[in-house]
């Protein structure tokens, strides 16, 4: 067995992110209380939200559960501090699959906030906007629970598993933690995963498609100038950026994933590649919203100048006397 594809190599990575992830995902709370400007002050908790479970999702990922996964099967081994405490596998798969949906509904908040800033104000949905986010968020705790009610017999789970991946390494086996299998029926999680993803990105197209109706609505109807219009749509085209550039790194794991079930592969090192990939998410958007929000890049860049300043090398003073002699 290779490095990349060991527990090692996983566990040392995602360590490593998380070090590193930890005072950036600081910085960026402290940038979203403290550095945000006035015309951000309507989006900034929404904002805030999305970064928290962002971060919160990290870190369960890199410290609390670290998945050593072992896709085609629906099958793998909690390495992380959670273990170590005693938490159930099954509460560990539950934790990290409610905190994906978690962080996609957090998004989906910050596209109803704007909406109902600018134009659900005086309609219905002041009304409705608070039991559509409890709705949305509720989902997000309960779609995966039955999936976690049929986890099969896991001695005899096991068995089948260990056939299906042939060229398994001996030193996965002697784990010190054993193999744990959610399911021997994919379908038992691919069915509400899908049909929670499809759901949220079904609500955040309506209100992509209101928002812009909304602002070319009140721009020909002069309720908008020209100038407010075009801050309005570079607001939300940097909203955009911030989630896009994230959500575009998550298709490189989602598509090894849906083709090695498809295709029955097996690759342990991979495997790992996808969980780190999965992990630097957070860490992905954070960086993307230190770098377009132009509050935010300033201020860093504000505070790396003041410390480039004060490591000014110290002089040395030479006595002259003592060099002629």
């Amino acid at each position: 067995m290779s490095y990349f594809d060991s527990p090692a190599f996983l566990c040392h990575t995602l360590q490593m992110l998380t070090v590193l992830e930890v005072p950036l995902h600081t910085l960026g709370t402290y940038c979203i209380l403290f550095k945000s400007p006035a015309s951000m002050k309507t989006v900034k908790w929404s904002l805030l939200n999305l970064h928290f479970w962002s971060a919160f999702l990290d870190v369960s990922l890199g410290l609390l559960a670290t998945p050593l996964v072992m896709f085609p099967v629906i099958a793998g081994i909690p390495l992380g501090l959670l273990t170590h405490f005693g938490f159930p596998p099954a509460v560990q798969t539950y934790l990290v699959c409610s905190l994906l949906a978690t962080v996609a509904v957090a998004i989906l908040h910050i596209f109803e906030r704007r909406y109902y800033v600018l134009f659900g104000r005086t309609t219905r949905w002041r009304y409705c906007r608070v039991p559509f986010l409890l709705l949305n968020y509720t989902f997000t705790f309960v779609y995966f629970i039955p999936s976690c009610l049929h986890i099969p017999d896991q001695a005899s789970a096991r068995i089948i598993v260990l056939q299906i991946l042939e060229n398994i390494s001996s030193e996965m086996i002697q784990e010190p933690n054993e193999i744990f299998v959610l399911t021997l029926e994919a379908e038992n999680t691919v069915i509400p995963a899908t049909a929670i993803t499809l759901f949220i990105v079904g609500e955040l197209i309506v209100f992509k498609y209101l928002l812009e109706k909304g602002l070319r609505r009140q721009v020909q109807t002069m309720k908008l100038s020209g100038r407010s219009y075009r801050l309005h749509k570079k607001f939300l085209k940097v909203i955009k950026i911030q989630i896009l550039i994230p959500a575009l790194i998550l298709l490189v794991p989602l598509f090894y994933t849906a083709s090695a079930m498809l295709f029955n592969y097996y690759n342990q090192a991979l495997n790992n590649v996808v969980i780190i990939i999965l992990s630097a998410h957070g860490l992905a958007s954070t960086i993307t919203m230190l770098l377009i929000q132009t509050d935010y890049r300033e201020f860093v860049m504000r505070r790396r100048s003041r410390a480039n300043k004060r490591s000014v090398p110290f002089p040395v003073v030479v006595d002259s006397q003592k060099l002629k002699a």
